[in-house]
């Protein structure tokens, strides 16, 4: 049975994986069947193991999984890969997803693989970096983790923040100009969040985490920061099937004329985090 060419990394679930796979090896080997792949992973002739795993009437083990990875000739880091995404099917709570995807982000086989799809979730796998990446374009801005990190009315520490910077250089949010100071690179946000389904659900995953983070530092800014430079509104109104989308494009209209004021002034010295939520609680 000849190797196959198609890369784990491209991949988050797998069972997409192993169809790809067996998409690949059908094309370069007549004879090739799902029981060649079997048989060479010392599972049965007369057993459909393979075909199951891909239609989802049965699910992988941690076992059979090794097994599969030794028949396709997997490298310890293809390996590793595979038993993540496993895992990340396996999970029981949105917590054990999360740190998964982490653990997924810090292999760097897996961060080339789709550069969009992969920074989208390196963007939401850490609360601070969307904040970061406005910090950069501030006019007072320094390269200076302890001076960052002091004005994070939140903790945080320096060497989290130097961490945070190394991964928005990594991902091509911020970039160094001529004389190595640090810039904010101007980036479409819809290109990083026009994901494929193999990473929105894991996007999702993050994006809750990140929502809970957010949630937190807004509790904690009620307390720290004074009335006048804060601003804190919640209301629930009716809406009609025929509303809702023009309701929705005039939030999100909104959000666009914001970030116009504020290009207004360049001389910008904080960053200000704002949050929507537009759903219905209540909905028959």
């Amino acid at each position: 049975m000849k190797r196959t060419t198609i890369d784990i990394f491209q991949f988050m679930q797998y069972r997409q994986f192993f169809r790809a796979v067996y998409d690949d090896l059908k094309r370069k080997e007549k004879d090739f069947s799902f029981r060649s792949l079997q048989r060479k992973a010392g599972f049965s002739d007369r057993s459909n193991h393979f075909w199951q795993v891909l239609n989802g009437t049965v699910k992988l083990t941690t076992a059979a999984a090794e097994r599969y990875a030794k028949a396709l000739g997997l490298t310890a880091k293809e390996k590793e890969h595979l038993q993540n995404m496993l895992a990340l099917e396996q999970a029981n709570s949105e917590e054990e997803r999360e740190a998964i995807i982490v653990r997924m982000l810090s292999s760097s086989s897996f961060l080339s693989g789709n550069r969009y799809q992969m920074a989208a979730l390196a963007l939401f796998s850490d609360w601070v970096l969307p904040i970061l990446w406005e910090v950069v374009a501030l006019d007072n801005f320094k390269e200076d983790p302890v001076w960052i990190a002091q004005n994070f009315f939140t903790d945080i520490t320096p060497a989290e923040v130097t961490v945070a910077l190394e991964k928005l250089l990594i991902h091509g949010f911020v970039s160094r100009d001529a004389i190595g100071k640090l810039k904010q690179e101007q980036i479409n946000l819809s290109d990083y969040l026009a994901a494929s389904r193999e990473t929105s659900a894991a996007i999702i995953t993050m994006r809750k985490a990140q929502l809970r983070k957010t949630m937190v530092t807004a509790l904690e800014a009620m307390d720290s920061q004074p009335f006048e430079k804060r601003l804190f509104y919640s209301s629930s109104i009716p809406v009609s099937k025929e509303t809702y989308e023009e309701m929705k494009q005039r939030i999100l209209s909104f959000q666009d004329d914001l970030r116009a004021i504020s290009l207004k002034n360049p001389a910008r010295d904080a960053v200000y985090q704002f949050n929507i939520q537009f759903y219905a609680p209540f909905s028959e």
